[in-house]
């Protein structure tokens, strides 16, 4: 599965652009500014509907356009190639597969499943939990067909106790709280034995790239999980309501990673960090790939940016045995040619928003 054609219209600096992509590597390079991010920023939201780099989708229009399109075709293992349409215009978001309009965001998702690691992604590990939540969410999804079904349901659940208990109306706040305990702890054993599969994969990839072996994966459930989730809501309802929202749950949980029983964003260097999330990255488009479901593409941007050239040389090794679908950004095209790996490759050079194959 992959990419095979991209157009955008007015992606941030980019007016117009096509590119044919490679089955496997994709280099695209230029200077800072020039429109490489904004590239992958296009490919992004074919995959997931949404920008990796602003919640508000208007900030993404060309300044002196009224609305962007980026459409593409996806090839499919065992299915006809797909068409995904992304358009924006006048607060209004349309998504469309082959020419059929979808209301739902998971529809593009499930069609065209990718990952990114941009600049921001680096601190998966020592900023705050909700990063690492969607981490586990995204994997979860991808693998688990019934999962978004019940995360909705156990939103659901949480915001309706959460308004009962703003509104002080306890009745309603004990109404909420089988279901939401319920779904609750559906959504945390999800997880458990998400993060219990990836874990052979995430140790695989870390001694490759960091020949780190002692390392271990733990999740927090956002409760004692010494008692049941239904406990913890009967007996923190006064706290919660002194509060006025839900204190505790899945809505909280959180994961870390261990180096040597010691928790990494404390122990390891700054570098390793960034490849531990590399490593974590990789690990789910493995463990996808493992468990024969289709992955899209597998997106990194400024990927030479603080790794040193035997670092560099991990990861395009390790990218190349992973056999998806790459798209990498730089801003000198040497730190691609001096390493190049032997997978199908194409470079694409991004200048003022104008895009061209090398």
């Amino acid at each position: 599965m992959g990419l095979l054609t991209l157009d955008v219209f007015n992606v941030r600096n980019i007016v117009k652009a096509r590119i044919e992509p490679a089955a496997q590597f994709n280099f695209i390079y230029g200077l800072n500014g020039s429109g490489k991010s904004a590239l992958l920023e296009a490919i992004f939201l074919m995959g997931r509907a949404k920008s990796f780099r602003s919640t508000d989708l208007s900030k993404v229009i060309n300044f002196n356009a009224n609305q962007f399109i980026v459409s593409g075709k996806v090839s499919q293992a065992k299915k006809n190639n797909t068409t995904i349409g992304i358009q924006y215009h006048s607060g209004q978001l349309v998504t469309r597969i082959d020419q059929q309009t979808v209301k739902s965001k998971a529809s593009i998702a499930y069609c065209f499943p990718l990952q990114i690691i941009h600049p921001k992604s680096y601190r998966t590990l020592d900023a705050g939990p909700q990063i690492r939540r969607e981490f586990m969410d995204w994997g979860v999804f991808n693998l688990d067909p019934a999962f978004l079904s019940i995360w909705r349901r156990f939103k659901t659940a949480l915001t309706q106790r959460n308004a009962a208990l703003k509104n002080k109306v306890l009745n309603e706040v004990r109404v909420w709280e089988p279901e939401l305990a319920y779904y609750g702890t559906i959504v945390q054993q999800c997880r458990c034995d998400y993060l219990e599969q990836l874990k052979p994969y995430f140790l695989l990839v870390s001694e490759q790239l960091l020949g780190i072996t002692e390392i271990e994966i733990k999740i927090n459930a956002g409760w004692d999980a010494a008692f049941t989730y239904e406990q913890v809501l009967h007996t923190s309802i006064e706290k919660d309501l002194r509060y006025g929202y839900t204190r505790l749950g899945p809505h909280r949980g959180d994961l870390s990673v261990l180096v040597q029983k010691r928790q990494a964003k404390d122990y390891v260097s700054r570098g390793q960090l960034k490849m531990l999330v590399l490593a974590l990255s990789m690990a789910q488009v493995l463990m996808l790939k493992e468990n024969n479901q289709q992955m899209g593409c597998f997106m990194i941007d400024d990927l030479t940016a603080e790794l040193d050239r035997r670092s560099k040389e991990k990861v395009f090794r390790c990218l190349d045995d992973m056999n998806v679908q790459v798209f990498l950004t730089a801003t000198d095209p040497e730190s691609f040619k001096n390493d190049l790996p032997k997978g199908n490759h194409k470079m694409f050079h991004v200048e003022q928003g104008v895009v061209t194959e090398a």
